[in-house]
């Protein structure tokens, strides 16, 4: 301190001073202006919101929305009563008219082979209406022993396949399960495939089975089926389309497999190679055999025909016989052909000058039945 001044020195890092606090009036006054609420408003708040959350839960769980009753709709099997009071099991646990349990109804519907799927509306006041969509069946099931049955998209049992036709047959090993049980896996597989094909194709698949793990079958009025391992179905099933849409039907009734257990390369084995067929080349002479006439000696296959003999000068006949040509010796007896005509004719047809006789000069040749005049006569 110099001169009656005093000098208040800061200390280097020393924390400034705390502002005093607002007097509460004024504090309030501030929150008013602004608009916020007070402390007291805030608890009150709190607890409403609190009231009101408890108030929620219990009327979405209580007994007041509790869901008093399942109608079933677009069902009309013998079992419609079992599927309402199974619908309605399923709609009480933990859900109410507010939020109904969705997920458990639709699966205790779907436990029932003839319903595809299931959509829930609500039935005011207190109920529910659970619209059923029906299932059909896609494939029947030929089991080792005991009747046939039907089978829905999951692989279920739907009852005897009593006439039922133009469905696809998947072979069953043992007894075909009760109704509403799942086939066999081995079945199962097939059924993917059926799943995966057209209607029209999946309706001509016969014997669907597996055999030594390789899934085999039979196409009506085609070829049997290789598909390998129960494996890339949906690929394997575009394959056999693709297959029967280029093969014609004459085709796939000559081929024996069709084999796509590599779908990339399936093939239709068995069809016969086509060959342009080979015109017969023509020949010059016949070959002498038996039965077939020597060129050399004038005679046809199969047939005797006279010839004459130069060196003899007479007729010499020759036979072709089944066992061997024949010929007659002109010196054995044989006949001469101008005798037995009575005709200067030989053997090959032509007129003998030595049988020919000469004309009478008194006959002429021009006036039948006339005598020419005598030169003597003068006339």
């Amino acid at each position: 301190m110099t001169g009656g001044t005093h000098t208040t020195r800061r200390t280097a890092g020393a924390r400034p001073a705390r502002p005093a606090r607002p007097h509460p009036a004024i504090a309030r006054r501030r929150r008013a202006v602004r608009g916020l609420p007070t402390r007291a408003e805030l608890v009150a708040l709190a607890a409403a919101g609190l009231a009101c959350g408890v108030a929620g839960y219990w009327l979405a769980t209580g007994p007041v929305l509790s869901v008093h009753g399942v109608r079933a709709s677009g069902y009309d099997r013998p079992d419609e009563a079992a599927l309402e009071a199974a619908l309605t099991r399923a709609a009480d646990r933990g859900g109410s008219l507010l939020a109904p349990p969705v997920g458990t109804i639709r699966r205790a519907a779907v436990t029932f082979p003839w319903v595809a799927d299931v959509y829930v509306a609500r039935d005011w006041p207190v109920g529910l209406v659970v619209q059923v969509t029906p299932a059909r069946p896609v494939a029947i099931g030929v089991p080792a022993h005991g009747a046939r049955v039907l089978v829905n998209t999951r692989g279920q049992v739907m009852g005897p396949a009593k006439g039922v036709g133009g469905l696809p047959r998947i072979v069953m090993p043992g007894a075909a399960p009760e109704a509403g049980r799942r086939i066999p896996a081995g079945a199962r597989a097939a059924l993917q495939l059926v799943k995966f094909s057209t209607p029209q194709t999946a309706a001509r698949f016969r014997k669907l089975r597996i055999e030594r793990g390789r899934l085999v079958g039979l196409l009506v009025n085609g070829p049997e089926l290789r598909l390998g391992t129960p494996t890339q179905l949906r690929a394997k099933a575009l394959a056999i389309e693709a297959v029967l849409t280029d093969a014609s039907a004459e085709e796939e009734r000559e081929a024996t497999y069709l084999d796509v257990s590599v779908p990339d390369h399936p093939a239709l084995g068995g069809l016969v190679a086509y060959t342009e067929p080979v015109a017969a080349e023509p020949t010059s002479a016949a070959t002498p055999s038996a039965g077939t006439a020597d060129p050399s000696a004038g005679t046809s296959t199969g047939a005797a025909e006279p010839t004459a003999d130069p060196a003899a000068g007479t007729g010499a006949q020759t036979q072709a016989g089944a066992a061997g040509d024949t010929v007659q010796d002109p010196s054995a007896g044989a006949t001469d052909p101008s005798a037995a005509t009575g005709q200067g004719v030989t053997s090959d047809g032509s007129a003998d000058p030595a049988a020919v006789e000469e004309p009478d000069p008194l006959i002429d040749p021009v006036t039948t039945g006339g005598v020419s005049p005598s030169p003597s006569s003068g006339g």
